[in-house]
């Protein structure tokens, strides 16, 4: 049995004890802290990801570990997903598997932003402090705070009607990608709203532009279904009807969220 199979008996979402008593011998804690959002849990859709990946590249269909399973979670902004051939066991990458996609930022998007760029009622100071802890965190293996104005409670329910009637996934375009103190973050977050975290990043190319980090990714994975990305920049004359732009003053809206749902509907 491939060790895709073998997390079918795990609870959704599954803790720590969930993991350790289904992979035995074969849990490997620092691949848990990869997975896992600052609520302590995972979703199983990124478990099981991780394990047809590697499956795929490396062909570890008898094996059914924990501990030898490389993540595909990104690091630093760039994709570390290794060689995304198909392997033996025909697994697809999630970027194949035809289901809609959407390149997701965060400030702007996901809260709304004052004058300064900062979330609107932030403590400029805190952000000071938290800033200076994810910097103290040498190994970047920790959780990045969330701060009090981060991921408005009405701009996470646009996002999640428009992942759930879509069936999306989402990949982070958004500078939080560029550490896994903000990957993890953001993927609690999502969680804590009832959507998966997400499958892959797009590449860092510095000062490029977002909408070339975007189409380098399609490029790169040949996306063939649905995309759509969502920014607080106008990225409009390189992401074309590809695109939509939010006011960053107000976050995702309603009428942003019906837009991404056309988009992804072919409408």
């Amino acid at each position: 049995m491939g060790a895709s199979a073998s997390i079918k008996s795990l609870p959704e979402p599954c803790t720590i004890e969930d993991a350790r008593a289904h992979f035995g011998d074969d849990f490997d804690e620092e691949v848990w802290a990869e997975m896992v959002g600052h609520n302590g849990v995972a979703s199983k859709i990124v478990i099981e990801q991780v394990i047809k990946e590697r499956e795929g590249r490396a062909g570890l269909v008898e094996d059914g570990g924990f501990g030898s399973i490389g993540t595909g979670i990104t690091r630093g902004g760039e994709e570390e997903t290794g060689d995304e051939t198909t392997g033996q066991n025909n697994v697809e990458p999630f970027y194949q598997t035809g289901k809609p996609l959407i390149f997701l930022d965060v400030d702007g998007v996901l809260h709304p932003l004052n004058a300064k760029h900062f979330p609107v009622g932030s403590d400029v100071a805190d952000l000071v402090r938290r800033s200076d802890e994810d910097s103290a965190d040498d190994k970047d293996e920790g959780v990045s705070r969330i701060c009090e104005g981060e991921f408005h409670k009405e701009c996470m329910e646009n996002l999640k009607e428009a992942v759930t009637k879509t069936n999306a996934l989402i990949v982070l375009s958004t500078t939080w990608r560029e550490s896994g103190r903000g990957r993890r973050a953001v993927d609690a977050m999502l969680q804590s709203y009832g959507i998966d975290p997400h499958m892959g990043c797009t590449p860092n190319l510095g000062y490029a532009g977002r909408d070339k980090e975007v189409k380098a990714f399609v490029e790169k994975h040949k996306i063939e279904s649905k995309w759509v990305a969502i920014d607080d920049m106008d990225l409009k004359a390189g992401l074309g009807d590809n695109f939509v732009h939010v006011d960053p003053n107000v976050g995702l809206s309603k009428q942003d969220g019906e837009r991404v749902i056309k988009i992804l509907s072919g409408e």
